[in-house]
């Protein structure tokens, strides 16, 4: 179970995410805010939103330590579940349940 798990994770991950994708800040397409467990501090911050920013269709991020939350703007092949496959191996995880 576990190897389907880490398989379904690989694959998600490498199919929505580029490693040398460029971040833009661009604040355009649908808002969507996602609690996250483990955002501690500003390094924890960046790291959350650069991850973020390496995915297909993710317009802008922003990780806030305060809040506990990730706002995302997505484009129209974005998806929060792409992003919090690209996050969870860094020990950060979904804080609430599936909507």
């Amino acid at each position: 179970m576990k190897r389907t798990l880490l398989l379904t994770t690989l694959i998600i991950v490498g199919s929505g995410c580029q490693q040398d994708a460029q971040p833009t800040a661009t604040r355009t397409g649908t808002r969507v805010v996602v609690p996250v467990n483990g955002i501690h501090c500003g390094s924890c911050e960046q790291a959350i939103t650069n991850s973020a920013m390496e995915c297909t269709g993710v317009n802008a991020a922003e990780a806030d330590s305060e809040t506990g939350e990730l706002v995302l703007w997505l484009g129209p092949d974005g998806s929060k579940e792409v992003v919090l496959a690209k996050i969870e191996p860094l020990g950060f995880t979904r804080a609430d349940t599936p909507e």
